[in-house]
């Protein structure tokens, strides 16, 4: 979740792996911050135990957050622990382990409420014999109701990490791109192009049409009308990092109108009018409108590296993480003066920025969260 571009500074990426524990996570006592004034941070519940990085967050229908797997670059060591966070508490818990310890891995909210897990890194036997870090092709799923895991059917037609995936509007889930195309990975830095269709109903994977280019540390992202886009993805000056593509059910892929900047690795938000807005690895972003097939710059620039969160007001915020802005940046983006302005600092940096159905932003690094209100 390899190559040292913004986004995986934020997500360390020294891998090694000594094996699979159970952390003990005690509920947080930190009250929430439902009535904080509009515009500012407040600190909430931390998760205990190690500091890890490269997990995901994932907003459940209940509204809690799901963060699953990690990395923790003191010890070495990938994790398959999970904690839920719970909005109305601000109380970390944990629940149950995944089946697997991953982390750079995607996580997906399937429409029945479980969520689905892909890929990854941990470390394995690779071509040869040695051992080092290993991309996997396995997916399991969190069920909310019992708070356990589970493999599904099938794995992956290809193993990856760093790669995106997306709930399609029938009900799939569209995995693609990455590095690494094999279960045993020598070459782990290879960028791929194939996707994968995950059916819940037959609990199984299927091969999709492969990509135009490789694109990894990129977002795919569910537009209006069913397509989902990915832009990027490449060294950030390739055909990749200045292109983008649109996925469509039963067509495949099709190539957009290039990007107006290049971007190895990009951030991307729905925006209400049903443009998408990303952030690239050079703290420069555009936005992407359907109905022209163009892609426009942004007036200016948010100077800030991080995961983009969609506001119940239609502005989009943007945390930059401490592993490479301090954790001290955030900016809002308004759609309607397509202008960014900065924001409150964050008293964290953000790996993971979450809505919450209260309107609120989660944003975790480490073991530490804070909650923006807008």
């Amino acid at each position: 979740m390899t190559r040292m571009n913004g986004r995986k500074v934020a997500r360390i990426l020294t891998k090694t792996l000594s094996g699979l524990l159970a952390v003990g996570l005690a509920a947080a006592t930190a009250a929430p911050a439902l009535g904080q004034a509009a515009g500012t941070w407040t600190t909430t519940g931390s998760m205990s135990g190690p500091s890890l990085t490269n997990y995901t967050a994932t907003l459940l229908q209940n509204g809690q957050v799901l963060v699953a797997g990690g990395f923790n670059s003191a010890a070495g060591q990938v994790y398959a622990t999970a904690f839920l966070y719970n909005p109305s508490t601000g109380a970390w818990t944990e629940t149950g382990s995944m089946t697997t310890p991953r982390y750079e891995h995607e996580a997906t909210l399937l429409q029945n409420g479980e969520v689905l897990v892909t890929g990854g890194v941990n470390v394995g036997v690779l071509p040869g014999g040695a051992t080092g870090s290993k991309a996997l092709i396995s997916a399991e799923l969190y069920n909310p109701s019992t708070g356990t895991w589970s493999k599904t059917a099938g794995s992956m037609v290809v193993a990856r990490y760093n790669h995106s995936s997306v709930l399609l509007q029938n009900g799939d889930v569209l995995v693609a791109g990455g590095h690494c195309h094999t279960a045993y990975c020598e070459n782990i830095d290879g960028v791929e192009s194939a996707a994968d269709l995950y059916n819940p109903s037959a609990n199984s994977f299927s091969a999709a049409a492969s990509m135009h280019y490789g694109r990894a540390s990129v977002q795919l992202t569910l537009l209006q009308n069913g397509e989902a886009l990915i832009a990027g993805g490449g060294d950030g000056v390739d055909a990749a990092s200045c292109s983008a593509e649109l996925f469509s059910i039963g067509h495949g892929w099709s190539l957009t109108s290039n990007l107006a900047q290049c971007a190895a690795e990009t951030f991307a938000a729905l925006l209400p009018s049903g443009d998408v807005l990303i952030e690239d690895g050079n703290t420069a972003s555009e936005f992407y409108v359907p109905s022209t097939n163009v892609w426009q710059a942004t007036s200016n620039q948010p100077n800030v590296l991080g995961p983009l969160a969609p506001l119940t007001s239609g502005d989009v915020l943007v945390v930059g993480s401490a592993l490479v802005s301090g954790g001290s940046n955030a900016a809002l983006y308004d759609p309607s003066t397509n202008e960014w302005t900065p924001t409150a600092a964050s008293p964290i940096g953000a790996e993971t920025l979450t809505p919450l159905l209260n309107g609120q932003v989660l944003a975790t690094e480490g073991n530490s969260a804070a909650l923006f209100t807008p």
